[in-house]
């Protein structure tokens, strides 16, 4: 699986990403996705199936959006909040 931060890879970092463009994730913050499509363009097919086959789990978390990129977002989760 590739799970590489890279612009050549379309994985960028939270400051290649168009719209978030800052080195430091803050404190309480992680980076995840607005959207199953989102999430979906990030991972192919094949990836997903290897990360449910070895336990992960898709889940939706409410939480307040810090920094939209174009690839990803960055949240705090709303226990953290």
């Amino acid at each position: 699986m590739g799970f590489d931060h890279s612009l050549e890879s379309g994985h960028p970092i939270p400051f290649h990403d168009t719209g978030i463009k800052r080195f430091i994730i803050e404190g309480k913050e992680f980076c995840g996705f607005e959207s199953r499509e989102q999430l979906e363009q990030w991972f192919l097919t094949k990836e997903l199936k290897k990360m449910i086959k070895a336990g992960y789990k898709i889940v939706q978390i409410k939480g307040v959006i810090t920094a939209r990129g174009e690839k990803q977002v960055l949240f705090i989760p709303e226990k953290a909040a």
